[in-house]
C-alpha cells in the first residue's frame, strides 16, 4: 500500500494493507526490513510528504473516512479533521491542503500539518475533487464535470485564483513534473487511452 522512494537509499517504503506495518525494500540486495510494527486497523490509504518524514493515513469508519497525521521524526500524531474527502502535502512538507465537504458544496483549505490555522481558498459545487500541490505557486485538482460523466483539471492559487487547464475528458489522469511546471495526462477516447503533454 502506498509505495514510495525512500529518501536516503535505493529502496522503497510501503505499508502492509492487512495490518499497517511499514517495510523498507532494498532494490539492490532485495532484502526487506520491517521498520514499524504499529498496528493500523482499517487503514485504506497513506499519503506521503515529499520529504518522506510525514504521512497522512486514511482509515475506514462507519461515519466515513478518517484522516490522521503522523511525523516519523517527532512522533507527533493526531486527527487531521472531520468531513475530509482528500488531502495532499505542500512541496516543502510543512502544510497540508484538504478538501472538506460543506453541506452540498466542497471547500479547499490549507492548514498546517496538524490541521490547525485553516484557511479556505476555494468553495465550489464541483464533486469528487482529487488534490495535488505541484509547486509553491498553486495547487491543482481534478473534479467531475456536472452531469457529463467527464473530468476537468484546474489550478487554484492560495488567493483563490482559479484556472481550468483541461476540460471534459474521460478517465482523466494527471502526473506533474517534479518542478510542477508541466504535466502528462491520459484520457480515454472510444477504446483507446491517449497520452498528452501540457507544457
Amino acid at each position: 500500500l502506498a509505495p514510495t522512494n525512500a529518501p536516503d537509499s535505493n529502496a522503497i517504503l510501503y505499508y502492509h494493507p492487512s495490518n499497517g506495518f511499514v517495510s523498507k525494500h532494498d532494490l539492490e540486495t532485495r532484502s526487506n526490513i520491517l521498520i514499524s510494527t504499529a498496528q493500523l486497523i482499517g487503514l485504506t490509504n497513506t499519503i506521503w510528504s515529499p520529504n518522506k518524514n510525514r504521512v497522512i493515513t486514511v482509515f475506514r469508519s462507519s461515519a466515513g473516512p478518517v484522516y490522521k497525521y503522523f511525523d516519523y521524526t517527532s512522533r507527533e500524531n493526531g486527527l487531521l479533521g472531520t468531513s475530509i474527502k482528500d488531502a495532499t502535502f505542500s512541496p516543502d512538507s510543512q502544510r497540508v491542503a484538504i478538501v472538506r465537504s460543506a453541506g452540498g458544496d466542497s471547500a479547499i483549505e490549507i492548514t498546517d500539518f496538524h490541521g490547525k490555522n485553516s484557511k479556505t481558498i476555494l468553495k465550489t459545487r464541483l464533486n469528487n475533487i482529487k488534490l495535488s500541490w505541484p509547486n509553491n505557486s498553486y495547487l491543482s485538482f481534478i473534479a467531475n464535470d456536472a452531469d457529463a460523466g467527464t473530468q476537468s483539471l484546474y489550478t487554484v492559487s492560495e488567493n483563490g485564483d482559479l484556472h481550468q487547464l483541461v476540460s471534459g475528458e474521460n478517465n482523466l489522469v494527471v502526473r506533474w513534473s517534479l518542478d510542477g511546471t508541466k504535466f502528462l495526462y491520459s484520457v480515454q477516447e472510444d477504446e483507446e487511452v491517449l497520452l498528452r503533454v501540457f507544457d
